[in-house]
C-alpha cells in the first residue's frame, strides 16, 4: 500500500486530533463539502475513516465564521479543542469538547472581554494549556487554562 493524497483542499491545515477525529483548518473553501465550509473554518474527520479510504471524506463542520469573526488559533489537548478567535476585533476562547455519535459542545474560557489571546502550547496528556491576554489597559498575561474546568491561573 502506497501513500495516498487526503482529499482535503490545498489550503488546509491539519491542527490537531481529538478522540479519534482530525481537526482541519480551512484557509480556502471546500467545494465538495457543503455551504458551511468556507475559509477561516474547522472541520473534522473521523480518523478510521480516513485511514481507510483517505481520497473519499467526509468532513463534518465544528466551527465556522459568522460575517464579523475570524478563526485566529487553534490547539488540541487530551480530549478538548481549544479555538481562539476574533468577534468584532475581540478576542474570545472556546473550548470544544467532542460529543460521542458526533457533535462538539462549546463553552467560553474564562477570560475578560476585550483582549487579545495567543494560544500557546498545550499538553497532549491532559487538559491544560498555555494562553497569553493582553490588552490596551493590560500588561501581557501568561495563563495556565484548565480546558475541563474552564480555570485559568495567571503564571507570568
Amino acid at each position: 500500500m502506497g501513500r495516498e493524497r487526503l482529499a482535503i483542499p490545498a489550503k488546509a491545515t491539519v491542527s490537531g486530533l481529538v478522540a479519534g477525529r482530525v481537526i482541519v483548518k480551512l484557509d480556502e473553501a471546500w467545494p465538495g463539502a457543503g455551504a458551511g465550509f468556507g475559509a477561516g473554518s474547522l472541520a473534522e474527520l473521523d480518523l478510521r475513516s480516513l485511514l481507510a479510504n483517505p481520497g473519499a471524506l467526509k468532513p463534518g463542520l465544528v466551527w465556522a465564521p459568522g460575517p464579523r469573526d475570524s478563526l485566529e488559533e487553534v490547539t488540541t489537548t487530551r480530549d478538548k479543542l481549544i479555538v481562539s478567535s476574533l468577534s468584532n476585533v475581540l478576542g474570545r476562547a472556546s473550548v470544544y469538547t467532542p460529543v460521542a455519535g458526533g457533535g462538539w459542545t462549546k463553552a467560553p474560557m474564562n477570560f475578560q472581554k476585550d483582549l487579545s489571546l495567543k494560544l500557546g502550547d498545550a499538553d497532549t496528556r491532559s487538559n491544560q494549556a498555555f494562553v497569553t491576554a493582553s490588552g490596551f489597559l493590560m500588561p501581557s498575561v501568561l495563563y495556565l487554562a484548565d480546558a475541563a474546568s474552564g480555570a485559568t491561573v495567571p503564571v507570568k
